[in-house]
């Protein structure tokens, strides 16, 4: 496997996927626990900038506290994945978007056991937000990555 080319986000070996069950996503939604529904605000939508730092030593804990839904990516994905979160020519233009980002879907990356990127994503609108890369990302999405993101997942 040879993850973590010049053009990669992550020189990586392995990757988790969490997600978020609907029904778990309301219950934190109306939950009467406001400190846990702020947690759960925290990770879940876009405006929250959060985690700020792929060394952030909640993380793991806070994705298993709200993410019911964990699992390794298959080592024959991995290459794929690779691929998917690569920079490439896109047009020089930022996207108007229509919502807020719900991030249902969270994937870890690491290299050696250790957190060297994440990426949430929010297929409804196609947005991201992604910590650790070693280049720029703001354009990822626009040559399909989501599709072929989906796919995958």
């Amino acid at each position: 496997m040879n993850c973590g080319s010049d053009n990669s986000f992550f020189d990586f070996d392995e990757a988790i996927h969490y997600s978020i069950k609907p029904e778990d996503e309301r219950s934190f939604i109306s939950s009467k626990d406001e400190t846990k529904k702020q947690e759960f605000y925290h990770i879940f939508y876009g405006v929250y900038k959060y985690p700020s730092s792929i060394k952030d030593k909640e993380l793991i804990k806070n994705l298993e506290k709200f993410y019911s839904i964990q699992r390794k990516i298959p080592n024959h994905n991995i290459q794929k994945l690779d691929s998917i979160f690569s920079q490439r020519s896109y047009n020089d233009t930022d996207g108007e978007y229509a919502c807020e980002p719900a991030y249902r879907d969270i994937i870890i990356f690491k290299k050696s056991g250790r957190i060297v990127g994440l990426a949430k994503i929010c297929f409804q609108c196609e947005m991201h937000y992604i910590l650790g890369s070693k280049i720029e990302t703001k354009h990822f999405g626009q040559a399909g990555e989501y599709q072929a993101l989906q796919k995958i997942l």
